[in-house]
């Protein structure tokens, strides 16, 4: 009886350990981080910009509960493949790349961008024993407009126009030989009910601006250059950027 009851013993304590061994195994293999920018993401008011989260390694997030709030407030969310989607505001503007959740993918794509979008994103990532999260913000940025007119006399006068900004941006002139017109320029600012920050600035040119002028406008915070360029030839002012009128051009800095 002894020899058994210690055989016994003995045998459920190595039962327990193994038992423990394999659920350390098992939540070891499903251990990630999530990898989302260190740097905001800029979109810009109508066009479609990506969210990115990704999971670190590699892991299929087919089976995971995937949520994305913005600023505490749920905005999706996807488990066991449905879709939840409460706020009017986001339904048919937000979802996952549904192909690219076998690779870790998890990153949300965001349709017609409106000013008020900005804020605080949060990617969840949810397994039955595993959390990780990871978040970063949203800037929205205006592209500048440029807008003509011809009092008469051998002036011509440029307005470029930018909204949605914060912190305030820097708007600069520039001709398209390289020289600094900005102090030739009257700029403004305004501040919308967002307390966004508006620039507006007047740019008065001559004959000797009939290469071309470019409007610049600098964002720090999001490290972007966005600028609209124009060509004067004969007062006869054409915006050009393919072809398009108010045509841009967007750099975002690492």
């Amino acid at each position: 009886m002894t020899y058994l009851y210690h055989f016994q013993k003995l045998y459920i304590s190595i039962f327990f350990f193994l038992l423990a061994l394999l659920k350390f195994s098992i939540s070891s293999l499903e251990t990630f981080e999530v990898i989302v920018p260190n740097n905001p993401v800029v979109g810009v008011p109508g066009k479609s910009v990506i969210l990115p989260c990704c999971i670190s390694p590699a892991l299929s997030a087919v089976d995971m509960e995937i949520t994305w709030p913005r600023n505490s407030e749920l905005i999706y969310g996807h488990s066991s493949g449905a879709e939840k989607i409460d706020d009017q505001h986001w339904k048919g503007r937000v979802g996952l790349f549904t192909d690219e959740l076998q690779n870790g993918n998890v990153s949300l794509r965001l349709q017609d961008v409106r000013v008020s979008d900005l804020g605080s994103y949060t990617c969840n990532v949810l397994t039955s024993t595993y959390f990780r999260d990871g978040m970063f913000t949203l800037d929205i940025v205006d592209v500048p407009h440029l807008f003509l007119g011809s009092p008469g006399g051998n002036e011509i006068k440029l307005k470029c126009e930018s909204q949605g900004w914060f912190p305030k941006p820097v708007l600069r002139w520039a001709s398209l030989m390289g020289q600094d017109l900005t102090t030739r320029a009257d700029t403004t600012e305004n501040w919308d009910k967002f307390f966004l920050v508006g620039v507006s600035s007047t740019l008065w040119v001559t004959e000797r601006d009939r290469h071309g002028v470019i409007c610049v406008i600098h964002h720090s915070e999001t490290k972007s250059n966005i600028q609209a360029q124009i060509e004067i030839d004969g007062y006869d002012a054409q915006c050009i950027s393919n072809s398009q009128k108010n045509g841009y051009e967007i750099s975002t800095g690492n």
